[in-house]
């Protein structure tokens, strides 16, 4: 198998770094994946998402959601001649009943995997600092958990810093390869699970 090939290669070539085989172990039962639209998942966002902030990590950090990063939870852009708008402007567009979904592009992934960030930001399988050569993403530290799923198995959440009491705040999130998430991904965990992660059903 492939997930066993790429173990085992890891192993042989970096047995001093196992820490990195987080990323190929079987994983979580993967939770349901989001299907809505971008104005409904906008809806169930407010009332089940945020009244559930601030998420503690395993650390003890309680990690803030701004409603205003919505629109870069999904990777939420301006369609080709269309106009940007502000992301606050997004959010206001849509709580007011005037966003056009014609006018955005968004990212596949990250919409249908949003409500997840809770589960990977409360129980990782580890936290890494996030690597500088990655500079697209703004953030400090990167949330990693794999499920069992087929395709795309590792969530990777970023978490950045802010103000003076260098607040925590959720940044963004998507799912991708166990190869690509180790790219993200600097030195050894800052937090690494002890316990297993449940099995999956069946």
């Amino acid at each position: 198998m492939v997930m066993g090939n790429l173990r085992e290669q890891l192993a042989a070539a970096v047995p001093e770094v196992d820490h990195l085989l987080i990323f190929t172990e079987t994983g979580t039962a993967a939770p349901p994946l989001n299907h809505l639209a971008v104005v409904d998942t906008y809806h169930k966002f407010a009332a089940e998402f945020l009244p559930r902030c601030p998420i503690v990590d395993p650390r003890g950090k309680p990690i803030r959601i701004r409603k205003e990063n919505f629109p870069k939870f999904l990777n939420l852009s301006a369609a080709p001649g269309t106009v940007p708008r502000k992301p606050s402007t997004i959010v206001e567009s849509i709580e007011n009943g005037t966003f056009d979904e014609s006018e955005y592009e968004w990212a596949r992934d990250r919409i249908q995997a949003l409500f997840w960030v809770p589960d990977v930001l409360g129980d990782p399988d580890a936290i890494y600092t996030k690597h500088p050569s990655h500079g697209l993403i703004r953030a400090e530290e990167v949330y990693v958990k794999v499920y069992n799923k087929m395709g795309s198995t590792v969530k990777l959440v970023f978490v950045d810093y802010f103000g003076k009491s260098k607040d925590p705040i959720f940044i963004t999130s998507f799912l991708t390869s166990a190869t690509t998430a180790m790219k993200h991904c600097k030195g050894e965990p800052i937090y690494r699970r002890t316990h297993k992660p449940q099995k999956p059903p069946g």
